[in-house]
C-alpha cells in the first residue's frame, strides 16, 4: 500500500528548478507590468470624495499610528464601515510619510501589484498550470474596471481585502490536502482579518465550496472520472454535506461582519428598503450584472459615480423596460448554458462572478449608485479563469491556435494598459474626476455636486454657482445644491440672498443644521426686524386652496394641483408662491411659455424668490438639453 505522505503530493518533475526559476520570473515580470502600468497613480492628489472623511480631514488618521488611533479604528463606524485593518493601514501610511499623496498612492499600488503575483500563486498552486494561471493574473492586474480601486485611496479596503483572500485561498489548499485544526485555524485568521479590511468577503464560504468543485475537485459526484485535482495533488474526498460542516467557523464570521455591517450601515440601509421594492432591486441587481459583463469585454466610458436611475425617477422601470428584460434575459441565458455544459471551470467561473457579487449587486440597496467599477475587483478572476481556460481547450491543439492566442493576448494587454493608463489620469484631481463623469453623462447629479464644492474650494464661485444651479435643474429643491448655493454667496458678501438661499432650505427641509446655522450667524448682522424670523418664513398664510394644491402635487396630480393654484391668483394676483407652483405645475404639463410667465410674475412680486429664479433656470437648461 501506498505511503499517503507521498500521495498527497504533486509528483516532483525532473525540470523542477526550471519550473522553479519559470515562476520566479513570471512573478517579477508581473509585479512589473502591473507597477509600470499605475505608475502615473503617484502625481494623483487626494478628492473630496470620502479621501476627506478617510484621511485628509480625519484627525484620527493624521495623527497616526497611537493608542487613541486604534481605539478609533475598532470602535467607529465613520464613513459608512467598520473597517479596523483600513484605519490601521491608514494610520501607518499617515506615521510613515505623513499626509502625503504621493505615499497613499504608492502603497494602493504596491498593494495590488502583489494582489496580481497572488492571483498567480493562487492559481498555479491549484491548477498547476503556469502559463494559464498568468494570464489571468495579467488580465487582473491591467483591466481598466480596476483603476478605481487602486487610483481611488479611500478604495485601500479592497486591495487589503483582497490580498487576504487570495493568501486564505493558499492556505485553504494546503487545509484541503491535509485537514487538520491548526490549518483551518489560518484560514479563519486569515478570513477574520480579510473582513475586517472590507464586508465584501462576507460569501467567502460559498466561494470555498466552489474551490472544492473546480479546481481541487473534492466534490463526492466530482470524483467520479478524476482521482487528483487539476494540479496533479490529491484531496480527501468529502459530501456536499461535510463540505458545508467544515465551513461553519467561516460562516460564523461571516454573520458577525454581517452585523456589524447592518450596525454601521443602518440608516442608509434603511432607506434605501423604504424606498426600493423588491422587484426594483431584483432587477437593478441584473441590470448590473449586464453591465460589469458588457464593461469587462468594452473597458470604455468608466467614471467614478453612476447613479441609480431610480434616484430621480421614481416610474424608471416602466421608461427601461426593455434593457431589463434584456439584462434577465442575458443573466439567465448564460446561467442555464454554463449549467447545461457541465464544464467544471465554467461552472467555477461564473458562479465565482454571481456570488462574489451578491454583497454589492444592490439586492439592499446602500447608497445611490447602480453600479461600480469598484466592485469587480474579486468577482473578476471568476470570469477571467472561465475565459483562459475556456480559450485554452480550442487552441491549444495546434500551432497556428497557441499563434493566434497569443498575438491576440498580447494586443489585449496592451489595449488594457493603455486604457488604464488613461483612466488613471482622470483620477488626477477632483476636478478631473468630476469633469469627466459629467463628459459620459451631463444630468449626473452626483458628479455636479462634487465638482462644485471642488471648485467652491478653490474660491472659484462663478464656476461653482453654476455647477449647484445645474443640480438643481436636474432635481428641483435639492437640498445640498440650494445649501452650497447659500455658502457661495454667503462667500460673495451677498448676505440677502445667502439668507434666502438658507431660509429656502428650511422652508423645504425643517431642522437642516446647516441651513440653521448659517442663519443664526448672518441674523446677528441683519436682525429679523429687518427680515422675517425663520418660524414666520417656514409658516406662510396660504389658503386652503394653496393646502390642496400642494398635496395634490405630492401625488404628481399636476392639472388637478392647477386648479387650485389659479385660484389662489384670481383671490390675490401678489401670491408669489401661487404663483410659483403654479409655474411648477405648468412646467410638468409641458405648457412652458406660461410656466415662464408665473416664474417671471413670482419673481416681479419678490425679487428673491430664489425657487421662481431656479425654474426658470430649470426651463433654459431643459431648452439647451432638448438641442
Amino acid at each position: 500500500m501506498q505511503d499517503s505522505h507521498t500521495t498527497s503530493l504533486a509528483p516532483v518533475p525532473a525540470s523542477g528548478s526550471r519550473l522553479l526559476c519559470s515562476f520566479t520570473v513570471i512573478g517579477i515580470c508581473l509585479f512589473t507590468l502591473t507597477i509600470l502600468t499605475y505608475l502615473p497613480a503617484v502625481e494623483n492628489q487626494f478628492v473630496n470624495w470620502d479621501d476627506n472623511g478617510y484621511v485628509t480631514q480625519n484627525p484620527h488618521v493624521a495623527g497616526g499610528l497611537t493608542r487613541s488611533g486604534l481605539i478609533y479604528a475598532w470602535t467607529t463606524f465613520d464613513v459608512g464601515n467598520w473597517i479596523p485593518l483600513t484605519w490601521i493601514s491608514y494610520q501607518l501610511d499617515a506615521t510613515l510619510f505623513g499626509i502625503d499623496p504621493v505615499a497613499f498612492h504608492g502603497v494602493n499600488i504596491f498593494l495590488h501589484a502583489i494582489n496580481v503575483v497572488l492571483v498567480f500563486a493562487v492559481l498555479h498552486q491549484m491548477t498547476g498550470s503556469i502559463w494559464r494561471s498568468a494570464i489571468v493574473a495579467g488580465l487582473f492586474g491591467v483591466h481598466p474596471l480596476h483603476v478605481e480601486s487602486v487610483a481611488w485611496v479611500s478604495e485601500r479596503k479592497d486591495l487589503l481585502s483582497t490580498c487576504a483572500l487570495l493568501i486564505l485561498l493558499l492556505l485553504y489548499e494546503r487545509y484541503a490536502m491535509r485537514p487538520s485544526a491548526l490549518r483551518m485555524a489560518a484560514v479563519c485568521f486569515t478570513f477574520a482579518m480579510g473582513l475586517l479590511a472590507k464586508s465584501m468577503l462576507v460569501t467567502v464560504p460559498l466561494l470555498l465550496l466552489l474551490i472544492d468543485f473546480w479546481p481541487l475537485h473534492r466534490w463526492t459526484f466530482a470524483k467520479i472520472n478524476k482521482s487528483t485535482g487539476e494540479s496533479g495533488r490529491i484531496y480527501p474526498i468529502r459530501t456536499p454535506w461535510q463540505l458545508l460542516i467544515e465551513k461553519l467557523p467561516l460562516c460564523l464570521l461571516a454573520a458577525v461582519e454581517c452585523l456589524m455591517t447592518v450596525i454601521a450601515q443602518w440608516d442608509s440601509a434603511v432607506i434605501a428598503l423604504q424606498s426600493a421594492t423588491v422587484v426594483s432591486r431584483l432587477l437593478n441587481a441584473f441590470d448590473a450584472v449586464r453591465w460589469y459583463l458588457m464593461k469587462t469585454f468594452a473597458p470604455w466610458e468608466l467614471c467614478a459615480f453612476y447613479p441609480h436611475p431610480g434616484a430621480l425617477d421614481l416610474d424608471w422601470i416602466e421608461h427601461s423596460w426593455p434593457r431589463l428584460a434584456f439584462s434577465v434575459l442575458i443573466v439567465l441565458a448564460i446561467s442555464i448554458a454554463v449549467v447545461w455544459r457541465r464544464s467544471s471551470v465554467v461552472v467555477f467561473g461564473w458562479f465565482w462572478f454571481l456570488i462574489s457579487l451578491l454583497p454589492v449587486i444592490g439586492l439592499i440597496q446602500v447608497g445611490s449608485q447602480a453600479y461600480a467599477d469598484r466592485y469587480t475587483y474579486i468577482p473578476h478572476l471568476g470570469l477571467f479563469v472561465t475565459l483562459v481556460w475556456g480559450t485554452h481547450r480550442f487552441i491549444s491543439t495546434t500551432r497556428a491556435g497557441r499563434t493566434i492566442a497569443s498575438v491576440i493576448l498580447i494586443a489585449c494587454l496592451m489595449i488594457c494598459v493603455r486604457l488604464s493608463r488613461a483612466q488613471i489620469t482622470i483620477w488626477r484631481t477632483s476636478e478631473t474626476l468630476w469633469r469627466h463623469a459629467l463628459e459620459i453623462d451631463s444630468t449626473n447629479l452626483f458628479a455636479h455636486l462634487k465638482l462644485g464644492i471642488d471648485l467652491l474650494d478653490q474660491r472659484r464661485l462663478d464656476e461653482a454657482q453654476i455647477q449647484f444651479s445645474d443640480a438643481l435643474c436636474i432635481f428641483p429643491n435639492f437640498d445640498s445644491a440650494i445649501y452650497y448655493l447659500g455658502i457661495v454667496h454667503e462667500v460673495r458678501g451677498d448676505d440677502q440672498r445667502a439668507m434666502a438661499y438658507f431660509e429656502w432650505l428650511l422652508r423645504t427641509y425643517p431642522g437642516h443644521v446647516g441651513a440653521t446655522r448659517h442663519l443664526t450667524f448672518l441674523y446677528q448682522r441683519h436682525p429679523p426686524a429687518n427680515r422675517p424670523a425663520i418660524s414666520n418664513a417656514a409658516r406662510q398664510e396660504i389658503d386652503r386652496g394653496m393646502q390642496q394644491g400642494s398635496r395634490i402635487t405630492r401625488q404628481s396630480h399636476w392639472g388637478s394641483a392647477l386648479e387650485h393654484f389659479e385660484r389662489a391668483i384670481a383671490l390675490d394676483p401678489t401670491c408669489g408662491p401661487a404663483r410659483r407652483f403654479a409655474g411648477d405645475a405648468l412646467e410638468e404639463l409641458g405648457q412652458i411659455d406660461e410656466s415662464r410667465k408665473h416664474f417671471e410674475a413670482a419673481i416681479q412680486i419678490d425679487p428673491l424668490d430664489l425657487e421662481a429664479r431656479h425654474g426658470l433656470d430649470r426651463l433654459e437648461w431643459k431648452k439647451r438639453k432638448a438641442k
